[in-house]
C-alpha cells in the first residue's frame, strides 16, 4: 500500500490519529482478548445507547469532535449492533468505491441502513472512585472494521480489527470518581482496511457488533494463561504446560506466588505452584508444567475439558482467573492428518453463515451451538472459519467436539500489499486469545493467497505461526492452484473445482505430486448451486430489509417464460440435482487414498443471492437428510466402482444404467478411519425394488480392514437381472463386524434389450440417423427407397436436417427430429450447457422436470432428471431462444443469473397438418437408456396428441 504519510494527523502529544499506515496502525497497545478474562474483577458494561454521529466528509479530527463536548451527535445506536441494523444512512445500496463486486455479493439487497464511511461513537460513563489504584482497560469484543479511541479528549489507542476482540489501556486518561467521556471513531470503508478481507466479501457492516466492557485490574494482575499440551505418544499421563504472563505496574519490586488447579470432570484436582519477581512496570513469563494422570484426552467423539484457575498473589495485592482447555494432539503424518496419534479424515464445512438480522456473526454461544449441533448430524467434523470468529463460537466447538481452522481473513494476494508485521501481530494475539481451544486444531494464512504465483509471504507466517505454537498445524493458503508444491506447509490445500465434471472427476481421482508429501485436501469442495426460488424472502426484517433486487428480475424472468405455474417443481429438482452430484464427489474424494479431507464451501444458502448450502438460508434441508448424507460423509465409508465391462478398468465417470440381461461387476471398497483394525467383518449386498423386493443379494466373508486406507474388497458379479420392462431399483451393501456396521446404497436404472423385431413400422430416416435407427427397428430405409404400399400414416420419418422437416410436413407425414449434431439446424447444434455442477451462480445445468407422458412408455424416472439421465442431457442440444408453443415432456433449466428454459423433448402438430416431434435428448448415443427410448419414439409416437399451435413461418425460425 502507498505511503500516506502526508496524510497523518498529529494529536496534541504528537499521537498519529489517521490510521491510514501500517506503521502507525496501533497508536496504543491492543491485543486480541476474552471479553471477560476473570469472573474476579470489577466490570462496568458499555452496552446500550451510543450518541453516533456520521463523518462521511472526514471533517471530526480535523474540528476536533473527540474533545468538543458541544459538538452534535445527533444520531443514536445500540450496542451491540452494527449501524446497519440500525438504520444509520437510511435505506439504500453501499456507494463506496472500495467496495468489490457489488454486482453479485449481498451489497445488492436493501440495507435497513446502508452507510459506508466514518462514524463517531460518543458515551458518557461513571467511573467508580475505588478504581483509582486500578489499570483499567477498555475491551471491545468485535468493531468493524477500524477504530480509534479517546477518553476525555485523549487519545488512548486505536487499530484495525478486522471483527476480532482487543483492548485499549486508558488508565492514565480517565478520571475515577466522575462522569467520563468515551469516543471512538469508527470506519468500515474497504479501503480503510488494506486488504480485501473477508468481512467485507458478502457485506460492508460497520459498527460495534459485540459487546463494549470497562474493567479494572489490580496493579499485579495475570496478562495471560496460555495452555499448551505436552502428551507422550502411549502414555496414559500428560502435561498441561501453562505459560503466563504476569504484570505488576505498582511503584514497588514484588515476588507473585502463582497457584494453578486444573479440575477435569471426574472432580480430580491436578495442582502446581509457582512464583516470579517482578519490578515496577515489567511483565514478567513464566511457564508451569501441571501433571495430569490420568489424561482425558479431547476429540470429536469425546470432547473432555478440563477447567484452569490461576490464583496470584503478592505484595498485598491478588488476581484470579479462569478458563477451560482440553489436551490433544493434531499432526501432519504423512499424508494423513492425525489427531491424538491417530488419522483422522477431515470432514468439512465452511461457516459462511447468512445473518440478515445482524451482518455479524453471532454473540451467544447457544446460537453456535444450535449450528454446530446440526452440522455433526450431517456428519461433519471440520469447520473452516473465515471470519476471527467471537470467542462463543471456539466455546460452542470445544463442548461440541467441532475441530476448527482459523483462516485470517485475506484473500487473492491482497495481503501481501500490506506489511508483514500487520499480519503476525495479528497471529500472535489469535494463539494469545483461543489457544486455550481445543477445538483450534488448523491455522491458515489466508484464502488463495498465491494463486498469481507470488506468495512469498506464506512460508514467513506458517514458520512465525509455529514458532509461537507449535501444538497446532499450520496451511499456507486455503485453495493454491493444483499442482503446486508448499513443503513448508503442514496441510496442501487445492482449490479442485472444474466447469466439466468429467474433467473434475479425473483431477479428484489421481492422486497430485503434493498428496504424498502432505496431508491433501479439497478446498471450496462441491459448489454446487440450486435454482434460486424468489418467494424465499423470509428473515428480510433486520439489517438487511428487502431481498435482494435478484428476487424481481426473477419472478419476471419466470413470467416471461411461461414457468409460473412449474418453477416450484424446477427448484426442488434442482435439489435433487445438488445432491447427486454432492453424493458422488464425496465419494469420488472418498475412494482416492491420497486424499486426507475435503472443505465444502457453504453450509447454508447466503441469501438468494448464492445458493451452494445443503440447507436453504432458514436454515432447511433441500435435497439431502442428514441421515442421507451421514451415509457417505462420516470417517469410514462404504463405496463401490463399476468395472468396465470386457476390462479390468474401473469406470471414472460411473453408469448408473445398465442391461438387465447382462451381468455387471462392481468393485466394493471401503475407507477406513474408524478407531481400530477390523477383522472378519462381512460385506452383504442386494439388489431391491422400490416396494421393497429382493431381485439379486449375496455376500463376502472374512474381510479385513486396516486403518486410514482405502481397501479394495473382492469384486461382486450382479445379474443377470431379467426384467420385462425398465425398472428403478436400489444397490445397497452393508459391512458388519467389529468398528463396524457401514451401509450405503446406489440407484440404478435398469433397461431390457432392445429387440427390432417388436417394431412393425416402417421408418424413413436420413443418412445420419440410419444407423442408430437401425438398432431399434427391423424395417428402417432411407427416403428415397419408399414402397409404394407404404401409406405416410403408418410409416415415420426420421431426420436431424431441417431443411427436410417442412417438405415432409407438408406432405402430412409424422416427422421425428433428432439432435445428433448436424450442421443444418439451429436446433441441433452442440449443447453449452452440458449437465454439470456448476459455480458460483451456476452457469451449468441447475434442474430438469418431466411430464407424464406416452412417449416416455415405462421409462423410470420421479418427476426429475436424475443422475440416469445425465448422458441423455449432456449430450443433448439447445432449443434456439424464443417462446415455444408445445407439449413438453421434458424441461430443463440452464444457468441462473439469466436462467432460460431448455425442451429436450416436446411435441408440435403444425397448420400444415403433419405431426413433428422434436427430440434434443443424445438418444442417437447407443447407451441402453438411449435406445429404449428412441425405441418408444418409434413405437410411440403417433399416440401422442397435440394441438395445432405452430405455423410454417414459426416453425421455419425454430429450424
Amino acid at each position: 500500500m502507498a505511503d500516506r504519510s502526508a496524510e497523518r494527523t498529529a494529536g496534541p502529544n504528537g499521537d498519529d490519529y489517521s490510521l491510514w499506515t501500517v506503521d502507525h496502525f496501533i497508536p496504543g497497545p491492543a491485543v486480541a482478548v476474552p471479553l471477560y478474562p476473570s469472573p474476579t474483577r470489577e466490570c462496568i458494561s458499555l452496552d446500550g445507547m451510543w450518541q453516533v454521529r456520521i463523518d462521511p466528509d472526514d471533517r471530526g479530527i480535523a474540528e476536533r469532535w473527540f474533545e468538543r463536548e458541544d459538538a452534535a451527535f445527533d444520531h443514536h445506536v445500540n450496542v451491540p449492533g452494527t449501524w446497519n441494523a440500525q438504520g444509520l444512512g437510511g435505506a439504500g445500496l453501499p456507494h463506496d468505491e472500495g467496495v468489490r463486486n457489488p454486482e453479485w455479493s449481498l451489497r445488492s439487497a436493501t440495507f435497513k441502513g446502508s452507510y459506508v464511511g466514518l462514524a463517531w461513537y460518543r458515551k458518557r460513563v461513571s467511573i467508580p472512585a475505588g478504581w483509582r489504584d486500578r489499570r483499567i482497560r477498555l475491551i471491545c469484543g468485535g468493531v468493524l472494521s477500524s477504530v480509534r479511541v479517546w477518553v476525555n479528549g485523549q487519545f488512548a489507542g486505536g487499530r484495525w480489527t478486522d471483527g476480532n476482540s482487543f483492548y485499549v489501556d486508558i488508565t492514565r486518561h480517565v478520571r475515577p470518581g466522575e462522569v467520563n467521556t468515551c469516543v471512538m471513531a469508527i470506519d468500515n470503508r474497504w479501503k480503510q482496511t488494506a486488504t480485501l478481507s473477508h468481512l467485507n466479501w458478502y457485506v460492508v457492516a460497520g459498527g460495534p457488533f459485540h459487546h463494549i466492557v470497562l474493567t479494572a485490574l489490580p496493579q499485579l494482575h495475570i496478562e495471560q494463561a496460555v495452555v499448551r499440551p505436552l502428551l507422550p505418544s502411549g502414555s496414559r499421563s500428560g502435561i498441561a504446560e501453562v505459560h503466563l504472563s504476569v504484570s505488576h505496574n505498582a511503584d514497588s519490586q514484588t515476588v507473585a506466588h502463582l497457584e494453578i488447579a486444573s479440575l477435569q470432570a471426574t472432580n480430580r484436582r491436578f495442582r502446581a505452584a509457582a512464583q516470579i519477581s517482578l519490578r515496577a512496570g515489567q511483565t514478567g513469563h513464566v511457564v508451569v508444567p501441571v501433571t495430569i494422570d490420568p489424561v482425558e484426552l479431547w476429540s470429536p467423539e469425546e470432547p473432555n475439558l478440563y477447567t484452569l484457575t490461576v490464583e496470584m498473589s503478592g505484595g498485598g495485592l491478588t488476581d484470579r482467573t479462569v478458563d477451560r482447555f482440553g489436551l490433544r494432539t493434531v499432526a501432519s503424518a504423512g499424508n494423513r492428518f492425525a489427531l491424538n496419534g491417530r488419522p483422522v479424515f477431515l470432514l468439512g464445512q465452511h461457516l459462511n453463515f447468512f445473518w440478515p438480522q445482524t451482518l455479524t456473526p453471532p454473540i451467544t454461544k447457544d446460537e453456535y451451538i444450535k449450528h454446530l449441533k446440526l452440522m455433526k448430524e450431517y456428519g461433519f467434523n471440520y469447520l473452516r472459519t473465515p471470519w476471527l470468529m467471537p470467542e462463543e463460537c471456539y466455546q460452542a466447538a470445544d463442548e461440541l467436539g467441532m475441530m476448527l481452522q482459523l483462516e485470517f481473513p485475506y484473500a487473492f494476494d491482497e495481503y501481501t500489499k500490506i506489511k508483514a508485521p500487520l499480519i503476525e501481530r495479528l497471529i500472535a494475539e489469535c494463539l494469545a486469545a483461543y489457544g486455550n481451544h481445543p477445538s483450534l486444531v488448523v491455522l491458515c494464512m489466508s484464502n488463495e493467497g498465491s494463486w498469481d504465483g507470488r506468495g512469498d509471504l506464506n512460508p514467513r507466517f506458517c514458520a512465525f505461526s509455529k514458532s509461537i505454537d507449535p501444538t497446532r498445524v499450520v496451511i499456507d493458503t486455503d485453495g493454491m492452484p493444483e499442482g503446486g508444491d508448499a513443503t513448508y506447509t503442514d496441510i496442501v490445500s487445492v482449490h479442485n473445482m472444474s466447469a466439466v465434471w468429467s474433467d473434475y472427476m479425473t483431477q479428484v481421482a489421481r492422486q497430485t505430486n503434493l498428496a504424498h508429501l502432505r496431508p491433501c485436501i479439497d478446498h471450496e469442495f462441491l459448489n454446487v448451486p440450486t435454482l434460486c426460488n424468489p418467494d424465499d424472502d423470509t428473515g428480510y426484517h433486520g439489517a438487511i430489509v428487502a431481498p435482494p433486487a435478484e428476487c424481481a428480475a426473477r419472478r419476471e424472468h419466470i413470467r416471461d417464460q411461461g414457468m409460473e405455474a412449474e418453477y416450484s417443481r424446477y427448484v426442488k429438482a434442482s435439489y435433487h440435482h445438488q445432491a447427486n452430484f454432492i453424493k458422488e464427489g464425496m465419494e469420488r474424494s472418498r475412494k482416492n487414498p491420497a486424499k486426507a479431507g475435503y472443505s465444502m464451501c457453504a453450509w447454508n444458502d447466503i441469501g438468494p443471492s448464492i445458493r451452494w448450502g445443503l440447507l436453504d438460508q432458514r436454515m432447511n434441508p433441500k435435497g439431502i437428510t442428514a441421515e442421507e448424507m451421514r451415509r457417505y460423509n462420516t470417517q469410514s465409508v462404504l463405496l463401490f466402482d463399476f468395472v468396465r465391462s470386457g476390462s479390468d478398468e474401473i469406470e471414472l465417470v460411473p453408469d448408473y444404467c445398465r442391461i438387465c440381461e447382462q451381468p455387471f461387476t462392481v468393485q466394493p471398497c471401503v475407507s477406513y478411519f474408524n478407531h481400530h483394525p477390523v477383522t472378519n467383518a462381512t460385506l452383504t449386498w442386494w439388489v431391491e425394488t422400490h416396494s421393497g423386493a429382493t431381485l439379486a443379494q449375496g455376500g463376502v466373508e472374512h474381510i479385513n480392514l486396516a486403518l486410514s486406507t482405502v481397501t479394495l474388497l473382492p469384486r461382486i458379479v450382479i445379474g443377470p437381472l431379467a426384467r420385462s420392462k425398465p425398472q428403478g431399483v436400489t444397490l445397497r451393501m452393508r459391512l458388519s463386524g467389529p468398528e463396524v456396521p457401514l451401509e450405503n446404497a446406489w440407484p440404478l436404472w435398469l433397461f431390457p434389450r432392445v429387440r427390432r423385431e417388436d417394431v412393425k413400422r416402417t421408418v424413413f430416416a436420413s443418412q445420419n440417423v440410419i444407423a442408430a435407427l437401425r438398432r431399434v427397428s427391423n424395417a428402417v430405409m432411407p427416403p428415397g427407397d419408399r414402397e409404394e404400399g407404404d401409406t405416410d400414416t403408418d410409416s415415420l420419418w426420421v431426420t436431424d436436417e431441417g431443411g427436410l422437416v417442412l417438405d415432409w410436413l407438408r406432405a402430412g407425414r409424422t416427422v421425428l427430429f433428432l439432435a445428433t449434431g448436424g450442421t443444418s439446424s439451429t436446433a441441433s447444434s452442440p449443447n453449452v450447457n452440458p449437465f454439470d455442477p456448476g459455480w458460483f451462480q451456476g452457469d451449468g445445468h441447475m434442474g430438469s422436470i418431466i411430464r407424464p407422458n406416452p412417449i416416455l412408455g415405462d421409462f423410470p424416472h420421479d418427476g426429475h432428471a436424475s443422475w440416469q439421465f445425465r448422458n441423455l442431457i449432456e449430450k443433448g442440444a439447445n432449443v434456439p431462444e424464443g417462446p415455444i408453443a408445445a407439449t413438453c415432456v421434458i424441461s430443463s433449466v440452464f444457468g441462473d443469473n439469466h436462467p432460460r428454459v431448455q425442451h429436450q423433448l416436446f411435441m408440435v402438430n403444425t397448420l400444415t397438418g403433419g405431426h413433428l416431434t422434436y427430440c434434443l435428448l443424445k438418444v442417437t448415443s447407443g447407451r441402453c437408456e438411449a435406445d429404449y427410448l428412441l425405441q418408444q419414439f418409434v413405437q410411440q409416437i403417433r399416440r401422442v396428441d397435440a394441438d395445432p399451435v405452430m405455423t410454417d413461418e414459426e416453425l421455419r425460425r425454430h429450424l
